[in-house]
């Protein structure tokens, strides 16, 4: 099949995009049937990423062109970001203590910290990732602050929800298969700063 034309199918077969970074998994996203095998892409605030209306149906398809929540807080994210020519909110590092994530992890990685954590940022009670972002923008330090200083605080959220979402991968039962490869790789690193005995040291 032409390659836009398969790309086409399998978008109409799924219409979401799906998180691949290496060779394999991009075949993968364009192949009907197995794109499924993929992790959704999440985008910087957590919501699944979609392919935009038209490439096959037109404008019969049934999946919005944009899926961008209309709310104040990210209107005012955006703001900040054009005024000050800097990203503020962007998704996590695709690593974690220097280790490369694969695509499930880093979806469950983004999917804590933008979804599941919840943190008291503020001293106003625990909120999710979007509720921390709304209780800043409305805050009167937020307020009194110039772009710049906001963008700085809108990234100190960020930096909380994305450290506390690491400890979580760290620590709960259902990562154990992240964690045994967070160790490995942590002994394979020892091994080869200090020598193959160091490794032993480093077991958890």
């Amino acid at each position: 099949w032409p390659s836009g034309l398969l790309r086409d199918v399998t978008r109409f077969d799924d219409p979401m995009i799906r998180e691949a970074f290496d060779v394999t998994d991009k075949l993968k996203r364009n192949i009907p049937g197995l794109s499924g095998d993929l992790p959704p892409l999440l985008d910087a605030f957590g919501d699944v990423e979609y392919h935009q209306r038209g490439s096959f149906l037109g404008p019969i398809s049934p999946w919005p062109d944009d899926q961008v929540k209309l709310d104040p807080s990210l209107h005012e994210v955006a703001r900040v970001m054009l005024a000050t020519r800097k990203v503020p909110i962007t998704r996590p590092a695709r690593t974690i203590d220097d280790m490369k994530l694969t695509p499930k992890e880093y979806h469950d990685y983004i999917d804590l910290s933008r979804n599941i954590v919840r943190l008291d940022a503020l001293g106003l009670g625990k909120v999710d990732f979007d509720g921390a972002i709304a209780q800043l923008t409305r805050s009167p330090v937020y307020r009194s602050a110039t772009d710049d200083g906001k963008s700085i605080m809108l990234k100190e959220v960020q930096i909380q929800y994305d450290s506390e979402a690491r400890e979580l991968m760290k620590t709960e039962p259902q990562y154990m298969e992240f964690r045994i490869r967070l160790r490995d790789f942590r002994n394979r690193r020892i091994m080869r700063e200090q020598g193959p005995g160091a490794a032993l040291l480093s077991g958890e």
